[in-house]
């Protein structure tokens, strides 16, 4: 480090100023990882937008929040993100949100816990004007609840600008802030301020906006990263509290020509010259007492080294005591995979529009003057990533991918939310997410970075429909035949049978073999562009039972019901059949008609098919191992406990 003054006044306290700066600056998220892939902080989800296919360009902005038990904060860091995006000239649409609840705490727990969460996240995007329109719903083993909300806005109209503006140097930096006082700020002031933002970019009254919601340190390390211009921060305005601190309604503003922001800025939000830019690109933080302390983001990296990830203990999973009574685990099982299910709701409902029904954590939109169709997946697997943090990763970039092809949809880009350095993997982690988004044929666009605690990735995967017609997640009709494209193998360890099994997570997680998961994503996509598929469904947490119980309807409340009576697999035990959590599978249905065709491409394109049997009647029943009534399964769903998604 290098310092501008080493004089004894203040020096004592300037060498533990600037060990807190660097550890936090490195724990969340300057990454020479983002360097090396060619992704940003803001990556390519810039000023010009992200372009669709006629015309219309989307923005993206999200975050991140451990949940406290009264679930603070949630609607801070919503109107925070909508402010981003209105920042940028977009207006925000659409939400979704992956929450991963750990065992035991107060939301997985309470018997309204999760409906409460939800409901909450659902008025609050309300107000805003914001559509809920899928989420993500996981086990998390860090010990607390956490939420990652993703925020979709649309720009109106193409922008004028070729790039963000970065300011000259000399242009004065404000420290913008929403009203103080109890509770969450009001939806009222959060939109004044997003509007008022607008139009001043609009009119180029702003050449930078950028939120402390991690704190104003992190704001400001953004700003250096995306704009290649120093940053040079006053005396007095800087104390570590403010700097540290996270502040979802405060934002860094740099504003054109010197104007000042509280010119057009509403009178109710506080306005504070805190600096101006600087030639040089280093952070200049002038500390209370005198000296110095310039942070450049290659010296804040240099000799930190993430720690080592320990490998837990191999733990073969013991086979269960032979059994005849399936049905029982099944039922036993459906509230672990209700508590594990993607957002239901608007997400599930067929649309005015005509869209179809979608699984819970993959979304269509349309947006723009010409309706374009924006596809949207989000998920994590936090189990995997806890027992294998580059499987893991690799397996949260396939699950996203695999919503969108089952959907009909290609991916454009990746968001996605990374651990710090300093978290266990961390390297791991960032090398899955690479290679697995390379290998199946789309980029990281976005990487934000996840706060202190955090060690799993989530991803968000943003996709173009291909086909015609969207593929529903849903059996249609009675006659069609069920088929599992991809292999089932004996993996358990980090499933939720598992968990249910052994009182926890552990084994080793399923193998993924990122060639057969492209394979499947292309043949899926090719087959519903020629109008074979009736539905489709990408296997996840639980397995083959869970997608035949979203299948058939038996996870709605008012849904049609249609069974299945399928067949086993003599090769595998039960439970793996049936509650396997493989990767790179796809539970399909077609008309009788069609099935020679799919299994010819399926075997042109070197993915297993197997039939499982005729949809229809009111049973599932897998031959030989299990026999229930859709009815039982819908009770255990909605009538086991309250927590409706």
């Amino acid at each position: 480090m290098k310092h501008a003054e080493d004089g004894a006044s203040g020096s004592r306290d300037e060498p533990a100023l600037e060990l807190i700066c660097r550890d936090i600056l490195v724990a969340r998220g300057r990454r020479h990882w983002m360097e090396n892939s060619g992704c940003e902080a803001r990556g390519s989800f810039t000023s010009s937008g992200f372009r669709l296919d006629q015309g219309g360009r989307v923005l993206v902005a999200q975050g991140e929040l451990s949940l406290s038990r009264q679930q603070e904060g949630i609607a801070e860091l919503l109107g925070a993100l909508t402010v981003e995006l209105r920042a940028r000239g977009a207006e925000p649409v659409a939400l979704m949100d992956s929450l991963q609840l750990a065992p035991g705490s107060i939301v997985s727990t309470s018997s309204h816990g999760l409906s409460d969460l939800r409901a909450r996240i659902s008025r609050v995007a309300d107000r805003l004007g914001l559509e809920v329109c899928g989420g993500d719903c996981g086990r998390s083993l860090s010990g607390f609840d956490s939420v990652l909300l993703v925020v979709v806005g649309v720009l109106p109209r193409v922008p004028q600008r070729d790039r963000e503006s970065r300011g000259q140097v000399g242009d004065p930096v404000f420290r913008v802030s929403l009203p103080q006082g109890p509770g969450d700020p009001a939806e009222e002031q959060i939109l004044a301020l997003g509007h008022a933002f607008r139009d001043a970019y609009q009119q180029e009254e702003l050449s930078w906006v950028g939120s402390c919601r991690a704190g104003g340190l992190l704001a400001a390390a953004d700003w250096l990263e995306t704009t290649g211009l120093g940053l040079r921060l006053h005396a007095g305005s800087t104390d570590l509290a403010a700097l540290t601190a996270p502040a979802p309604g405060d934002f860094l503003v740099s504003a054109i020509r010197e104007k000042n922001p509280a010119e057009f800025l509403p009178p109710t939000v506080g306005v504070q010259e805190v600096g101006a830019i600087s030639a040089e690109r280093l952070l200049d933080l002038e500390t209370a007492k005198g000296p110095t302390l310039r942070l450049r983001p290659e010296e804040i990296r240099r000799d930190q080294k993430s720690p080592e990830f320990v490998s837990p203990d191999p733990d073969d999973l013991a086979p269960p005591e032979a059994s005849d009574d399936w049905e029982s685990v099944v039922l036993e099982l459906v509230p672990e995979f209700r508590r594990n299910a993607p957002r239901d709701g608007s997400a599930r409902v067929a649309s005015p529009e005509g869209l179809p029904r979608l699984a819970g954590d993959v979304s269509v939109l349309r947006v723009g003057a010409r309706r374009d169709l924006l596809a949207l997946a989000i998920g994590s697997v936090q189990p995997f990533s806890s027992l294998d943090p580059y499987i893991g990763a690799c397996l949260a970039v396939c699950r996203v991918t695999r919503g969108l092809a089952a959907a009909g949809a290609e991916p454009l880009g990746l968001l996605v939310t990374l651990p710090g350095e300093k978290g266990p993997g961390a390297t791991l982690v960032y090398e899955g997410l690479r290679h697995a988004a390379d290998a199946l044929g789309t980029t990281i666009e976005m990487a934000t970075a996840l706060g202190v605690g955090f060690s799993v990735p989530g991803v968000v995967a943003l996709g173009r429909p291909t086909a015609t017609h969207l593929v529903p997640s849903a059996f249609q009709r009675a006659g069609d035949v069920a088929v599992l494209l991809g292999q089932t193998r004996e993996e358990l360890g980090g499933s939720v049978f598992d968990a249910y099994l052994q009182g926890a997570s552990i084994g080793t997680p399923p193998w993924v073999d990122l060639g057969s998961e492209r394979r499947l994503q292309d043949l899926v996509r090719s087959a519903g562009e020629a109008d074979l598929l009736k539905s489709a469904f990408g296997l996840n947490a639980g397995g083959l039972i869970r997608g035949v119980l979203h299948a058939s309807g038996a996870d709605e409340p008012d849904a049609p019901l249609l069974g299945l009576r399928g067949e086993g697999d003599e090769s595998l035990r039960p439970e793996a059949w049936l509650f396997a959590e493989s990767p790179s599978r796809i539970l399909a249905s077609v008309a009788p008609k069609d099935f020679p065709r799919l299994k010819e491409k399926a075997l042109r394109a070197e993915v297993p098919l197997r039939f499982l049997g005729e949809i229809g009647g009111d049973l599932l029943e897998i031959e030989g191992q299990l026999r229930i009534a859709l009815e039982s399964l819908r009770r255990a769903w909605h009538g086991t406990n309250d927590e409706a998604g």
